[in-house]
């Protein structure tokens, strides 16, 4: 995402229907490319990486890891260099959630299985690098490799 922009970043991670999905879409206004890369266990810690260039030309790539194996990855441009005041990349993080549905398909609903009881998510060791870190220096210690 970058700052003071309209719209849906160009990559996030979310969960639907139980299963967690790789979503993109860029530029502003294209159709949205979505891919399930797990299903989400809770009760179980993930260890999430984000390796991105941003950049508006085929240098540029995104790739998505869990527990230290690739799951999803594109190549190609995925930020705007020309979108705002300001051009540099940053990311949003937290619990993002729309409304839920009334059986209409209209305004505030009952939700699903969760109803309206809270969720909670737990996050630990936020971390970002730079362009010498290495998957192993962002992954937690002691994690083990993907295959």
């Amino acid at each position: 995402k970058y700052p003071d922009a309209k719209g849906e970043a160009s990559f996030y991670l979310k969960l639907e229907k139980g299963q967690w999905q790789a979503s993109r879409k860029y530029p502003q206004g294209a159709d949205e490319e979505r891919t399930f890369v797990g299903v989400a266990e809770k009760g179980k810690w993930i260890d999430f990486v984000f390796h991105r260039n941003f950049r508006d030309d085929d240098r540029g790539f995104l790739e998505l890891y869990m527990d230290r194996k690739r799951v999803w990855s594109h190549k190609g441009p995925n930020f705007s260099m020309d979108c705002g005041p300001d051009t540099e990349g940053y990311m949003l993080f937290g619990i993002y959630k729309w409304s839920w549905l009334d059986a209409g398909g209209q305004g505030e609903g009952q939700g699903n299985e969760c109803g309206n009881r809270p969720i909670t998510v737990y996050y630990d060791e936020l971390k970002i690098g730079n362009n010498k870190a290495t998957l192993e220096s962002i992954s937690p210690a002691g994690a083990p490799p993907g295959k």
